[in-house]
């Protein structure tokens, strides 16, 4: 029956820190920007230039880890560290380490009292972007994160679209969440792109070098040590294209499996809190999983997924109440699999 809730080791990358020299006689940070690439070339002008930008009177570094592009990344990112060699480090990893253990590469690279998160294929619009949230952060010590506002650029249309639609635009409004609330808030709540964090509260578990998402997990890991703050002020561009290494896999029925061991993960890390939550969070996942395998899988392929699908739940499904259960049943136990199915197998499109 379904169950109840009861640093890794990086190998460290050759690195060619363009002003090593000249960063070590300085002063830390007090800001470290933190972006990774992988075949950014097409995009990494505009993040670079937008963090370049900035209008901001603490000092900053800009730490850049590509992970070995086979495109003309890394000539303009030595590029612009050339420039600005007292800003700049890039980090050029020798061969591909994957996103998750570039990221926490990167972030481990940084130096700063605080983190901003820019993937290479997005941007800032607002030059005092980094200036707001840290004006924010220091006179809020109970806080760890701070998230603005964003706008989505679907790249082929050219077409913009506000992350918060749902929000009167640019009002200024602060609303702060904690660790029950990010197991259940849609993620561009706190948009990545746009987060400055505390570094001393970032923490790598053995587990975080297999999650799905690694801005899912470390939203979670980070509201542990504070509450998550989001400023309606839209100061940062998400882009959407072909090769976004997110918005292709947003829809697969796999990723809904790996947001219920990220959860199960964080849950046991966090020494068993928030367990009502927690156990809404992986049903949900699994339920995810299931709908997503009906809707986009067919013949022995269905069957293989919604098989896999079943033992995932069967091991992992939390019952704490009679409602939990009787939801397994619904789900799991092929009652309403086997309706969808034959409707179906009925229509005249289905196959």
């Amino acid at each position: 029956m379904p169950g109840q809730l009861p640093m890794p080791d990086v190998a460290c990358p050759t690195i060619k820190n363009v002003s090593c020299a000249k960063m070590m006689n300085r002063t830390l940070p007090e800001i470290s920007v933190c972006t990774t690439t992988f075949n950014s070339s097409a995009y990494i002008r505009e993040a670079i230039e937008g963090v370049l930008a900035q209008d901001v009177g603490v000092e900053i570094e800009y730490v850049i880890s590509d992970d070995c592009s086979s495109d003309e990344t890394p000539e303009i990112l030595d590029e612009y560290a050339g420039k600005y060699p007292d800003i700049i480090r890039i980090l050029h990893q020798p061969g591909n380490i994957g996103l998750n253990s570039n990221f926490m590469t990167a972030v481990r690279a940084c130096r700063g009292k605080y983190i901003a998160l820019l993937d290479g294929d997005d941007y800032w619009i607002d030059p005092h972007k980094l200036q707001l949230q840290y004006d924010f952060l220091e006179n809020h010590p109970d806080i760890v994160l701070c998230s603005t506002a964003s706008l989505k650029l679907y790249q082929q249309s050219g077409v913009y679209e506000r992350s918060h639609c749902y929000l009167p635009a640019n009002t200024g409004e602060v609303k702060v969440f904690d660790t029950a609330e990010m197991y259940k808030l849609e993620p561009f709540w706190l948009p990545t792109h746009s987060l400055l964090i505390r570094a001393k509260s970032v923490v790598f578990p053995d587990w975080f070098k297999d999650v799905v998402y690694v801005d899912r997990a470390l939203r979670l890991i980070l509201s542990l040590d504070g509450g998550l703050a989001f400023i309606n002020r839209i100061t940062c561009v998400y882009r959407l294209h072909d090769s976004n290494t997110s918005s292709d896999r947003h829809t697969s029925p796999e990723v809904c499996r790996g947001y219920m061991h990220t959860y199960r993960n964080f849950y046991h890390y966090s020494g068993g809190r928030f367990q009502s939550d927690a156990s809404k969070a992986i049903n949900h996942s699994l339920c995810e999983e299931r709908r997503r395998i009906l809707a986009s899988c067919s013949g022995t392929d269905r069957v293989k997924h919604l098989a896999g699908n079943f033992l995932s739940a069967l091991r992992h499904f939390q019952i704490l109440k009679p409602r939990d259960f009787a939801e397994f049943v619904y789900h799991f136990l092929f009652i309403k699999s086997l309706l969808l199915y034959s409707r179906s197998e009925g229509h005249p499109d289905a196959g």
